[in-house]
């Protein structure tokens, strides 16, 4: 069976789509109104693009409230949701915090911990409108932006009636529609880099995040990037795992691959509680399996 194949750049990344090849011209127009759907979302929620609505609250809501569009309010309820669902372990407001940690500073003594995080944040659903209590709160989408924007997608292919469908963005997060043209799932292997182990995954019509530390290169493939933050304990993530989510939708195994990385055994347990409905895996380096923690 051949199948219809669209690439492009969107969100600092690759995002791959793969459709049964039906209709090319169908197709096509499908592939363009994604790029559209991936510009206006990276346009939305980047924090780097100095135009994007998320850089603006950056810049003005240590100063005063601001007002937040129809979209971007569905994305801080869902902010809001994931920080309470998991217990803090999943804090959209640590942009500053990250950067700081990440350069190697020391700010300890002149910044207060307290100062940083969604706990600063000012998130008034009713009136769409936002304040950070600290100036050193900022919103950052990472762990987040890459399954928002693929739900957002799934959702267009399925209101135009797709009914098989493959959406990857940066390898790392997927989802599906329907099942692979030439069975009955869509099946997925899944490889630590260190400890050589594989885990397969098969996805019938729901998703999967991979979240671990990124390789600084083939030089040094035993050695991670720290890009993870654990607001439990104010640290980098260092330890050199591999965490797997497959859940029902490609935001909740984003946010939860994260998550899982960066919390204490009490978030575990929340985590665990509030979503019992997907599968999580785990896979640390030198150990020679991965092992399910739900």
């Amino acid at each position: 069976m051949q199948v219809f194949h669209y690439s492009c750049f969107a969100m600092g990344t690759r995002f791959n789509l793969v459709l049964e090849a039906k209709n090319e011209a169908i197709n096509e127009a499908l592939s363009s109104e994604v790029t559209q759907i991936l510009k206006a979302e990276e346009t939305r929620m980047s924090c780097f693009m100095e135009e994007a609505e998320i850089s603006a609250i950056n810049r003005n809501a240590a100063h005063s409230a601001v007002a937040v569009s129809d979209n971007l309010a569905k994305v801080l309820d869902a902010c809001q949701y994931y920080f309470q669902t998991t217990d803090g372990a999943f804090d959209a407001g640590l942009l500053h915090f990250t950067s700081l940690l990440r350069d190697g500073e020391d700010f300890e003594e002149a910044v207060p911990i307290k100062d940083f995080g969604w706990k600063q944040v000012e998130w008034n659903a009713q009136m769409q409108e936002i304040k950070f209590k600290s100036p050193y709160t900022g919103i950052d989408l990472g762990g987040f932006g890459k399954g928002w924007a693929v739900e957002k997608v799934r959702d267009f292919l399925l209101k135009e009636g797709v009914s098989m469908a493959f959406i990857s963005f940066g390898e790392s997060t997927v989802a599906t529609i329907g099942t692979h043209p030439l069975g009955e799932c869509w099946p997925l292997s899944i490889h630590h880099p260190v400890s050589k182990v594989s885990i397969l995954i098969e996805l019938k019509g729901d998703a999967l995040s991979v979240s671990g530390l990124k390789d600084k290169g083939d030089a040094f493939p035993q050695e991670g990037v720290a890009h993870i933050v654990s607001p439990a304990n104010n640290q980098v993530v260092k330890e050199n795992q591999l965490i797997v989510v497959k859940a029902p939708s490609a935001l909740t195994a984003e946010v939860l691959s994260t998550a899982v990385m960066a919390a204490n055994e009490h978030q575990l347990a929340v985590i665990f509680n509030n979503f019992p409905d997907v599968s999580i895996y785990e896979c640390v380096t030198g150990e020679p399996v991965f092992n399910r923690l739900l």
